[in-house]
């Protein structure tokens, strides 16, 4: 019963939020592979993260990021990196691992989410609930303090489901 709510909600999504170009194959993974925006955002709350290497700011903060990543793993909510450089991304994700290793990231060749999130500037940072009708619950552009108590119980705030 769950699977197909959370199906209907994600029908709900590409209708409303993504035109068919959109949500089709337009993210790639760490291995040059085709990835949807879609599949990777499911029903759960999603942070999204979008950076770029040309960006000091990102590079900077993308350390603590990862910090925080990893200490707030969860079943409950999904936490997803974005690249939106325009290098090859072989070319990117050797960079990445060389500064940020373990860094799990998606790469937006098309720029596609910055035009989904109307992003003014990165590093942008936005928290996705498609249960709620505003399913946009968080949006920032700037460099976040990762590592800061208070950002951090902001940020969880609209990860964590409330019943």
């Amino acid at each position: 019963m769950k699977t197909i709510k959370n199906q209907i909600i994600l029908t709900i999504f590409a209708l409303f939020f993504c035109n068919a170009a959109f949500c089709a194959e337009n993210l790639k993974d760490m291995d040059g592979h085709d990835v949807s925006f879609e599949s990777l955002i499911s029903s759960k709350p999603t942070l999204v993260h979008l950076w770029a290497s040309w960006c000091g700011s990102c590079m900077v903060e993308l350390p603590a990021y990862q910090a925080f990543v990893e200490a707030h793993e969860s079943d409950a909510f999904n936490i997803i990196a974005v690249s939106v450089d325009n290098k090859p991304v072989a070319e990117v994700n050797q960079m990445i691992q060389s500064k940020v290793p373990g860094l799990k990231t998606y790469y937006d060749p098309k720029f596609s989410l910055l035009n989904f999130f109307k992003v003014k500037g990165i590093p942008y940072t936005a928290i996705l609930n498609l249960k709620k009708q505003d399913p946009i619950q968080f949006d920032f552009a700037g460099q976040i303090d990762w590592q800061n108590e208070e950002n951090q119980q902001e940020l969880l705030s609209f990860l964590k489901e409330k019943k």
